[in-house]
């Protein structure tokens, strides 16, 4: 039977299952983060002595993946927004692309990251995903999932919604964007329905 089995790479362990028979064995394979990828030899130590494996086990790059976008919606004419990515094996290298396109991206950690994202002019849906050069492999790229990005109409809200007010006085209301104003403000312009308001 297989009494022990062991890697020549560092990050890499293997534990043999009970229940293994003299035809039959299952080894549980663990790649930890400080696995190189490439391929492996495996050393197996058997009832009639050492068995060595060559490229017994190939060792992948850990793929880019997005799991949220903060924030999860943009709106029209919102200008340039810095959207926070977070996921896992983010790297230094790691370029945001939304719509295909690369964006400014700055390196945060491995697991985020911040994009320099111009919301449209029109309202729908951009697709953001990450390019990570493969380093295992020259020129490739290692491409992770891709997440939805709202793009709204930008609504104003006035508060109250309708007012009146008295000949010679005067009425104060708010008005509210759905995104923080641009530095310097953000011009608006109100339209009364009576000529002399």
């Amino acid at each position: 039977g297989l009494a022990s089995a062991r890697f020549d790479k560092a990050g890499l362990t293997a534990q043999v299952v009970p229940g293994s028979t003299d035809t039959q064995a299952k080894v549980t394979v663990v790649a930890d983060g400080a696995a190189i990828p490439g391929s492996s030899a495996m050393t197996l130590l058997l009832d009639a002595g050492e068995m060595r494996l060559a490229n017994a086990l190939t060792v992948a790059q850990s793929q880019p993946a997005l799991t949220g976008l903060a924030p999860t919606t943009l709106y029209v004419g919102q200008g340039t927004v810095d959207v926070t990515l977070s996921g896992r094996n983010f790297t230094a290298q790691s370029v945001v692309l939304v719509n295909g396109a690369a964006v400014a991206t700055q390196y945060i950690s491995a697991s985020q990251l911040k994009a320099s994202i111009v919301a449209p002019a029109a309202a729908g849906t951009l697709l953001v995903r990450l390019r990570t050069p493969n380093p295992t492999s020259g020129g490739a790229e290692l491409l992770s999932n891709e997440l939805p990005l709202q793009v709204a109409p930008a609504q104003l809200v006035l508060s109250p919604s309708s007012l009146t007010a008295v000949k010679g006085g005067s009425k104060a209301m708010s008005l509210s964007l759905p995104y923080a104003a641009a530095t310097g403000g953000t011009a608006v312009t109100l339209v009364s329905s009576v000529p002399t308001v």
